[in-house]
């Protein structure tokens, strides 16, 4: 470029014109046109001269028009050659023909060494342009080759071309041009030109091939150099050995062959090029080619490679030349030779060289098309479709040179090159989507994974990032791939890589739940027990220094062995296929065995949770809950994380909690508790010294929360916990803890008491001088257990009691891990008489009934001298203060309270009102007082027993608290259990649990003394307790034996009673506590009630589910098929009846017509704007096998809107499971339905009787009367129910399945505050009377 510069700065120019300045003045463009004048004479005179001339005459006449020329034309468009020199053809024609004649006149009969010696003689440029002919003649071919085509094809003519080529074939034999001399002659030669000899030999270069180049820019002249068989001379050229001083000519050659590929490869070309070898003649040069070094054969790959991505727009023939004569081999030995270099340049070279064979890779002249294997594939994820290619460069069309990238990486050994490779593998990934899927039956990842352990960690990240993009991005799956990873996994020849590949395998399968199945289908999940079965081995023969190892930090095997069992557990989710392989496979047990491991425990209890979430989990279930049985028993850590493990489980599915019971896992976790024997006492065993309290509490809790879970929605759960657990063992296994004692009935605690001294006010008034009460225990009792320190002052042995509890009412009320917990609040003890007798006056004990406040009213203040208090509202307006207003506002609401009338016990209640004005507001409970004696408060919501059987064995611990050192104290706490107790069965719902539990006969039987007794502590509680029990229901011989309590009268047995010696058979009168027991148990507690008697009923609450209902599976039964009279009358057994209860069928809908009597109470309506839920009355429903839909028939509801009561007979179908249905009333069509607005059922709390009668007539109307409490309200026209489903022609051989749901069925769930009862409910054939009606509801 400098030696350009020189040339150009010293004024010259290809043609020796002047600087672009002169050229643009006047005069120059005077000049220019002189000269243009001047040459077109010149030149005519050589085409016609006027006598003839000899050719060196000619030829001499032909060289001095050349400067001239030169000057014209050289800085002027190629346009102007032929618009203002008409004969530029000529010529051209002679120029052409005069230079091919120089250098065969040098070329003639000389060595290779001596001809290019002569023609670059001729050609370089001398002392001065003018008198240098050759390089004058080479300048002027120049200005013309980058004319108009015409031109080119005359230079061809003239065979310019071919013979310029053989020039650049001898000038690899020029010898090295000598250095500056200090030779006198050669001096003054240099000092006669500007340039020195090598420059001028660069500037014969460029000039040379840049004439080359723009001839090879047209298609003719490589037709010519084919015909004159020559285009095999570049060839040879670019592949040869030169001297180092001659490898500028070979660079040439190889511009040359480029420019030539990419404007010449015209059909006849290609087959020269073909026929003569020149592919592999090149391949075969560099082969042989001993003394090429490998930068020069990354620059022969170059040219080749770029010839033949040119070559391939036009034909595919060269490249399969290129592969046939084995260019891809050599080119795939070459790169592994290269990589040995460990140079910069040869690093980039080989760089370099990889790319240019990625790009090799797109070439081609036919379009390769994805495999339709591909879509043949057993998975697929969603969304995939075989992507189209894209076209030419971005598409693969030559897999060859891809081979080659795929064979180098498997062979390579280097990081480099291996890097380098990838790199560009990737790259021809990411070109386009569908070059995986071309390339796809080479399976180059698969391959790949079979050496991928041997390569550096850098280059596994990177293969492994590939395969991810394959999942990714192009949404395959790639199942070939898979089974080779899970070959690599399985031999695992390094940690490192296992490692990397375990990470990445992790994160395709968390990608799509679809590789949940492909890992099995491969073999990955075996591979996965494989990998686990090792790091099994690995940790049962750890040894102590593996331990200390271990302290330092995560070990790979510990890291794969946590991927592998994180990969498990996805594998296992939802998936009962993989979870039955993994069993067959031996898994189960391993990850059984590995939980005792404490480093792996919760990624084992992980595997283990999906395993039993899946079917078939009996033996996976059953033998966790034998590892928890197993377990020493001072392993608290192991138990509990088993059990939190469980929780999880069966917190999931309703099947776990099935298999539960099933695998015995009631006794197990029972197992664990009495494993804890001692464990709670004030004096533990050896075993537990070392054990914290808090380990022991946490077992505790997760042994309740356990078992309530595994009782939760699962009738059959808590059947087996109260009958096979609750009543047997329950009790006896927490007395075991250490801190009950063994006492199984309730003792007596007047020992040692005055008579006027009760047992409580004794109690309570030890208690209170060491600072215990009630609200200690309640402390106790509302603290998580985990949470509380134990204070000197009370026990270690009664603080567990009441955390224990604490446990046993979350239990009974299936109260853990719900939002809100139910809280007991403790009575509130008072001392007053002369006895000190501790009295409770707690708001729970006085219950308001009917929504009256029953209690005491506190007494109010009474004012003496009333002039005091008038002086004081004088004041009020005098307390203010300058600096402090807010304070004095404060002030004045402080002294306005104290005023105000009507408030016994003044407790002061305010906040300032930060909304802008820090107005002081008035929040105080007073503010608020109930008007009238009435309470308007909201009632807080009363808690729910849902295992009475615990609150049952509640009530059996009862006697077993004691404490030998403190007895007052666990006497106070037997008041508070009392209490608490006590605190659940105020309910009506409650004490019907609780009777069916049997609670009255355990009371009777553990706590008999307190009820005799008066002055025992409990009696109070205990008494309140049984009246509410036995005001629901009461055994005959519960109510005997409370009778009898005491042997008052004539009790006693008479064979203890020796009248020999005077006793006497009577014990004095019944108590008179036990006559108001008996006057409470018969008085009935709801003032809606008066004299009447509650009748039996059902209760709907749809504010927990939603739905409620009571379903008659068939109130029609029917013959499958219409047989014949004779038949039926010959055969020995009935004809198959669908549903229904004794024989033979009945016909549906009834022929003269129904009635339907029911008791009904609506305790409370749901809200018509937030929350509409009508009350469902009755639904028949009717089902004809073959169609899909259920047909609603009848349909009885009171309204949510209005209340009104409304019966409809149009079919409607039933809604599916799973449907989204709004509030749904019956559709009011025609004649078939009606609507009754009855004022009567607008009160709540109150039982009416509803008949709804239908007849049927044939010729008259059919007609609906509707009866609410005996008293006919409505009769009007209504179609009767449609005798076929649907309405369609009968078809005595089909019989349709009628039922009924009384109440909301699960169709139509929907949350809501209604609260409704179902008592007595009839379902006639008949139409029945007036008279019938009021009978049935007298």
């Amino acid at each position: 470029m400098n030696i350009m510069r020189k040339w150009w700065g010293s004024g010259g120019r290809v043609g020796g014109m002047e600087g672009g300045d002169t050229a643009n003045s006047q005069a120059a463009q005077q000049h220019l046109a002189l000269g243009l004048m001047h040459l077109k004479k010149l030149f005519s005179e050589y085409s016609y001269p006027p006598h003839p001339l000899s050719e060196p005459e000619k030829e001499d006449k032909l060289y001095n028009m050349l400067p001239l020329f030169c000057k014209v034309f050289g800085s002027s468009p190629t346009s102007d050659l032929q618009e203002k020199f008409g004969d530029v053809l000529l010529f051209t024609q002679h120029v052409s023909k005069l230079m091919v004649t120089e250098i065969r006149r040098r070329a003639s009969n000389q060595s290779t060494e001596a001809a290019s010696c002569a023609i670059v003689r001729f050609l370089e440029i001398e002392s001065c342009e003018e008198s240098s002919n050759g390089w004058m003649l080479l300048s002027t071919l120049n200005l013309l080759a980058a004319g108009a085509p015409q031109l080119i094809e005359v230079m061809t003519a003239a065979s310019l071309p071919s013979t310029l080529v053989k020039c650049l074939y001898l000038f690899f034999d020029l010898p090295e041009y000598e250095s500056p001399t200090t030779n006198v002659a050669d001096q003054a030669d240099n000092n006669a030109t500007d340039f020195s000899v090598s420059e001028r030999r660069i500037l014969l270069q460029k000039v040379f091939v840049q004439l080359l180049v723009r001839l090879c820019s047209h298609a003719a002249p490589a037709e010519e150099l084919a015909r004159k068989d020559d285009l095999t001379l570049l060839f040879s050229a670019i592949t040869s050995w030169c001297p180092q001083h001659n490898a500028l000519w070979r660079k040439s050659a190889a511009e040359v062959l480029m420019t030539l590929s990419r404007h010449g490869l015209s059909q006849p070309v290609v087959s020269y090029i073909h026929n003569k070898g020149c592919v592999a003649l090149c391949v075969e040069n560099m082969e042989r080619g001993q003394d090429l070094s490998p930068l020069e054969i990354v620059e022969m790959f170059v040219t080749v490679f770029c010839f033949l991505k040119d070559s391939s727009e036009v034909s595919q023939i060269l490249l399969d030349d290129f592969r046939s004569s084995q260019g891809y081999a050599f080119l795939a030995e070459f790169l592994l030779r290269l990589e040995a270099d460990t140079s910069d340049e040869s690093r980039e070279a080989l760089r370099n060289l990889v790319l240019l064979v990625s790009s090799l890779s797109y070439c081609g002249y036919i379009e390769l098309k994805p495999s339709t294997a591909s879509i043949g594939s057993l998975f697929h994820m969603p969304g995939f479709s075989l992507p189209v290619p894209s076209g030419r460069g971005a598409s693969v069309r030559n897999v060859q040179a891809f081979n080659v990238l795929q064979s180098v990486f498997l062979r390579g050994t280097t990081s480099h090159l291996c890097s380098v490779v990838l790199d560009a593998i990737s790259a021809v990934y990411h070109s386009d989507s569908a070059n995986y899927f071309i390339l796809e039956p080479q399976h180059t990842l698969s391959t790949f994974a079979e050496k991928i352990h041997t390569k550096p960690k850098e280059i596994q990240e990177k293969y492994f990032q590939l395969l991810e993009f394959v999942v990714f991005q192009l949404n395959f799956v790639p199942c070939k791939e898979l089974i080779s990873l899970s070959i690599l996994l399985k031999a695992q020849h390094t940690l490192s890589c296992s490692i990397t590949c375990m990470a990445t395998l992790l994160t395709i399968l968390k990608h799509n739940s679809v590789f949940k199945d492909v890992y099995r289908e491969v073999g990955m999940l075996e591979v996965f027990v494989t990998c686990l079965t090792r790091y099994h081995e690995l940790l049962k023969g750890r040894t102590e220094v593996d331990e200390e190892k271990k302290a330092e930090g995560l070990t790979p095997e510990e890291r794969l062995g946590f991927l592998v069992m994180e990969a498990l557990t996805h594998l296992l989710a939802s998936n009962s296929q993989n979870a039955a392989v993994f069993r067959e496979s031996g898994g189960a047990k391993c990850a059984v065995a590995l939980v005792p491991h404490l480093e792996c425990r919760h990624q084992a209890l992980g595997v283990m949770q999906q395993l039993i979430l899946a079917s078939g989990s009996d033996d996976d279930m059953g033998s966790l809950l034998g590892l928890l049985h197993s377990a020493a028993p001072t392993e608290l850590q192991l138990k509990t994380d088993i059990l939190k493990s469980l929780l999880v489980c069966l917190k999931e599915s309703h099947r776990t909690r099935t298999v539960f019971r099933k695998v015995g896992g009631f006794v197990y976790v029972m197992s664990a508790l009495v494993s804890l024997e001692g464990s709670l006492g004030d004096i533990t065993p050896p075993a537990w010294n070392g054990v914290p309290s808090r380990q022991i509490l946490t077992l505790l809790l997760n042994v309740f929360n356990t078992l309530t879970t595994a009782m939760r929605y699962e009738p059959a759960n808590a059947k087996f916990f109260h009958q096979e657990i609750c009543y047997t063992s329950f009790c006896d296994t927490l007395r075991l803890l250490g801190c009950f004692m063994t006492e199984t009935t309730l003792q007596d605690s007047k020992e040692g008491l005055t008579e006027d001294q009760p047992s409580e006010a004794v109690v309570a008034k030890d208690c209170s001088s060491d600072g215990v009460d009630l609200t200690t225990f309640h402390t106790i009792f509302t603290t998580p257990i985990l949470e509380y320190m134990p204070p000197p002052e009370i026990p270690v042995s009664l603080v567990r009691v009441v955390q224990i509890l604490q446990l046993m009412y979350h239990m009974a009320l299936d109260a853990f891990d719900k939002p809100s917990v139910p809280t007991f609040t403790p009575p509130v003890t008072s001392t007053s008489g002369g006895d000190n007798k501790v009295t409770d006056i707690s708001p729970s004990n006085k219950r308001p009934v009917g929504g009256l406040n029953l209690g005491p009213t506190p007494a109010e203040p009474v004012i003496v001298h009333a002039g005091v208090l008038t002086a004081l509202l004088r004041l009020l307006p005098s307390i203010q203060h300058p600096s402090h207003p807010r304070l004095a506002c404060m002030l004045q609401l402080y002294t306005a309270h104290l005023i105000k009338p009507s408030v016994p016990t003044f407790t002061p209640s305010c906040h300032i009102n930060i909304w802008g004005d820090n107005k002081v507001t008035d929040i105080s409970p007073s503010n608020k007082r109930p008007v009238g004696g009435l309470n308007l408060g909201p009632t807080p919501a009363e808690p729910v027993i849902v295992h009475a059987g615990v609150l049952t064995a509640l009530l059996r611990l009862l006697p077993s608290i004691q404490h030998p050192s403190h007895p007052r104290l666990a006497c106070m706490l037997q008041l508070y259990t009392a209490h608490l107790i006590k605190s659940l069965v105020r309910t009506e719902r409650n004490q019907q649990l609780m009777c069916e539990a049997g609670l009255t006969g355990d009371l009777l039987g553990k706590c008999s003394v307190a009820l005799v007794s008066e002055k025992h502590s409990l009696h109070s509680p205990l008494q309140y307790i049984f009246e509410r029990l036995a005001a629901q229901a009461i055994h005959p011989r519960d109510l005997r034996i409370f009778l009898r309590l005491g042997n008052p009268l004539n009790c006693q047995n008479l064979d203890e009673i020796d009248i020999s010696r005077g006793q006497s058979p009577s014990n004095g009168p019944v108590p008179l506590t036990r006559i108001k027991t008996i006057v409470s148990m018969t008085t009935p507690r709801d003032f809606r009630v008066g004299t009447l008697v509650y009748p039996s009923f059902v209760e709907f609450d749809m504010s927990a589910e939603g739905f409620g209902c009571l379903f008659l599976p068939s109130i029609a039964p029917q013959s499958a098929g219409g047989g014949s009279v004779v038949g039926s009358a010959l055969s020995s057994t009935e004809p198959n009846v669908i549903g229904g209860i004794g024989t033979g069928d009945r016909i549906f809908p009834p022929q003269t017509g129904l009635t339907y009597s029911t008791w009904v109470c609506v305790e409370k309506y749901s809200d018509p704007r937030t929350d509409p839920h009508c009350v469902r009355v009755l639904t028949l429903a009717r089902h004809v096998p073959g169609r899909d839909h259920h047909l609603v028939c009848l349909s009885i509801v009171i309204s949510a809107r209005d209340k009104a009561l409304i019966v409809s007979t149009h079919e409607t179908n039933l809604p599916q499971p799973g449907q989204a249905v709004k509030e749904w009333e019956p559709e009011m069509v025609g004649d078939f339905g009606c609507r009754v607005w009855c004022p009567d059922l607008l009160t709540e709390g109150q039982w009416h009787h509803l008949a709804v009668s239908l007849s049927r007539s044939v010729l008259k109307n059919s007609s609906l009367c509707i009866y609410i409490d005996g008293q006919l309200v409505t009769q009007k026209k209504l179609h009767y129910i449609l005798q076929n489903p649907g309405g369609g022609a009968a078809n005595l051989t089909i019989a349709s399945s009628v039922y009924a749901y009384i109440g909301t069925p699960p169709a139509y769930r929907r949350h809501s505050k209604l609260v409704w009862k179902q008592g007595t409910c009839h379902l006639v054939e008949d139409v029945l009377q007036p008279q019938m009606v009021m009978h049935l509801h007298h």
